[in-house]
């Protein structure tokens, strides 16, 4: 499944970039984020490999991210796989003015077992997902 999702933000593109790509900054976005670890490279550099531990219900879910790409401060890819999952995110940003930047959040999904099937017949759920993390990074970076 893939699917591609925008936002402009009123922020400075380079602000942007620097505070997205910053795993300090992950809990002041994203509501279940707990904490992370680095596994291998330097953060911020290709290659390197973090896992990131989220709340999920009763438990901690952990995935790997992988930062396959970065281009400062246009451009990042990473791959995030946890247990049947794997996804890929492609974010992209583009200077519109001096405090305006377009986000464009490209990603696609493999998934197996029952997720599959759901990705199938309920894509909407994995795109509110999205969203929803999307219009946190939002308001995180438009108080600051």
């Amino acid at each position: 499944m893939k699917y591609t999702l925008e936002v402009t933000l009123d922020k400075n593109i380079d602000q942007i970039f620097e505070a997205i790509i910053n795993p300090e900054n992950f809990n002041k976005w994203q509501k279940t984020f707990v904490d992370f670890e680095m596994v291998s490279g330097v953060s911020g550099e290709e290659g390197s490999v973090t896992t990131l531990n989220y709340k999920s219900r009763k438990n901690i879910l952990s995935m790997k991210e992988t930062l396959l790409s970065i281009e400062k401060p246009t451009k990042y890819s990473v791959t995030y796989e946890t247990g049947t999952v794997w996804n890929q995110v492609d974010n992209r940003f583009h200077k519109l003015s001096e405090y305006k930047t377009q986000w464009t959040f490209e990603t696609e999904f493999k998934c197996q077992g029952w997720l599959k099937v759901m990705a199938k017949i309920m894509p909407f759920i994995f795109k509110s997902e999205s969203k929803k993390a999307m219009k946190g990074f939002k308001e995180f970076i438009e108080a600051s």
